[in-house]
């Protein structure tokens, strides 16, 4: 298939990914427009994970002093820098070269990229679907959808596609690495299928070498992929094919057994840097919630996937062969024993639209526009509602969108007065401090003694060393 032969069909799909990748960054824009007198735009306005974004700009930050190997900044500075972060160290030199704001580098790039990934989903989709207006259809889903969250937000009861930041692709057009991840993760899976049903090594070779940069991004991605291609495999054979044909996956297989295996000890068994960080994160935060849960979060998309996966099972296509092992495998990774198993829902629900895409053909709602138009609305209310909510949340007294004079003056003094060195900030100036110097910083606090006691213990120093005091503001260094 020609890439986008109806010039109308390539602007219908282009406006729909700009609109998407421009209608994710309205709480930045609207922040940053609105910022009050004697207060700075942090240059974060996210709904999910201001702090996350941060270190992100902590990356970049790195990458803007030289850097091609990234430490972990919320640990002290003597931790060993590791080749992760990549793609945020390289925009770090590309902000450098050409005398940005980090903050505007980052914003540009995931606008930039957001329709450029979009765009890709768009021809995997269209790849699958053959047909125009369904393929439409399913990235209008893919770029805008969500589930039933939106239901619990008054409350603040939530549920995954509102306490998760990629849950649904929408809420990954402000990440980076995350848009970064699933454009690998569909690559690896295309090339994957192409080499068996075309019997291409070429193909094989192709979905290794992204196989290699998907586990640089995120190694448990790769580990979703390569148990997916797995199981795609498996059916394949099972429905007539020759073992032979293995070997055109033998380089994905050997490059995804080693990339793995490094990356989970980087991540998972080294004591101190970052495996100390997911260390810390191994709790019920990153636990998958029961199915049903799961299943509610995702609303009308998952009632119409589960529509959709049974006419696939019918039809014993290689396509749908491949759809169901995607939804399947990715599902089963997501309940595997592992205490970060709610991490390998990326991409997700991408397979998950295409399959209600293919619940409403079978629903022939092409022939009943309203209910399709209504079908798309309410997936697109949980989105709607948490952008509603960002821009709301962009006021005075929001340190994570807007910075008091005062609070500046303390990043400044920071700046110049501890350069290099390890310090313990409050809460949220800590996550910000790594941004815009070259300190690292202990776990953070907040200015209660109960709890400087116990960063004291997570430092492991005899004592603390107050050596700034402005208000409630106080940072301290340690003295051995």
């Amino acid at each position: 298939m020609k890439l986008f032969k109806d010039r109308k069909e390539f602007l219908v799909a282009f406006s729909i990914a700009v609109a998407a990748a421009s209608f994710s960054l309205l709480p930045t824009i609207y922040a940053w427009l609105n910022t009050p007198e004697g207060y700075w735009f942090t240059g974060v306005s996210s709904y999910f994970d201001p702090w996350d974004i941060n270190a992100y700009f902590s990356a970049m930050r790195q990458g803007f002093d030289g850097s091609w190997l990234y430490r972990n900044p919320y640990q002290p500075s003597d931790v060993r820098r590791l080749p992760i972060q990549l793609a945020y160290l390289f925009l770090g030199r590309l902000t450098r070269t050409f005398d940005l704001p980090i903050p505007s580098v980052y914003h540009a790039v995931s606008f930039v990229l957001g329709v450029v990934f979009l765009l890709t989903v768009y021809f995997f989709v269209r790849f699958f679907l053959k047909d125009k207006f369904w393929s439409l259809v399913c990235l209008f889903l893919v770029a805008f959808g969500g589930g039933f969250g939106f239901f619990g937000l008054p409350e603040g009861k939530l549920l995954p596609d509102t306490a998760w930041p990629d849950a649904t692709t929408f809420s990954t057009l402000h990440l980076p690495h995350f848009m970064l991840d699933q454009l690998f993760f569909l690559g690896v899976l295309f090339f994957s299928y192409r080499a068996l049903t075309k019997s291409n090594w070429r193909c094989g070779f192709a979905a290794a070498v992204l196989g290699i940069g998907l586990g640089f991004i995120h190694p448990y991605s790769l580990t979703v992929a390569t148990v997916i291609v797995g199981i795609f495999f498996i059916g394949f054979w099972v429905r007539g094919k020759s073992w032979r044909q293995s070997k055109l996956l033998l380089p994905l297989l050997l490059v995804s057994l080693p990339t793995v295996g490094y990356f989970f000890k980087i991540f998972y068994l080294d004591t101190g840097g970052m495996g100390a960080l997911w260390s810390n994160k191994a709790a019920s935060l990153f636990l998958t919630p029961p199915l049903p849960v799961l299943f509610l979060s995702y609303g009308l998309v998952a009632a119409l996937a589960l529509i959709g996966a049974h006419r696939l099972w019918k039809e014993k296509t290689s396509p749908s062969l491949l759809l169901l092992s995607w939804s399947g495998g990715q599902l089963l990774m997501l309940y595997f024993p592992v205490s970060w198993q709610r991490i390998m829902i990326k991409s997700f629900f991408i397979v998950l639209c295409l399959l209600a895409v293919w619940g409403m053909r079978a629903l022939s709602l092409r022939k009943n526009w309203i209910s399709l138009a209504m079908i798309l609305f309410f997936s697109s209310l949980t989105n709607i509602s948490i952008q509603a909510l960002t821009v709301a949340g962009a006021r005075p007294g929001n340190i994570w969108v807007y910075l008091s004079a005062e609070e500046c003056e303390a990043l400044e003094w920071v700046r110049e007065n501890l350069s290099g060195e390890t310090i313990l900030a409050p809460l949220e100036l800590s996550t910000m401090i790594p941004a815009y110097s070259s300190n690292s910083v202990y776990c953070p606090y907040r200015p209660i003694p109960s709890e400087v006691e116990c960063g004291l213990e997570t430092v492991g120093a005899s004592r603390l060393e107050e050596v700034y005091k402005d208000g409630e503001i106080s940072i301290f260094k340690t003295v051995d």
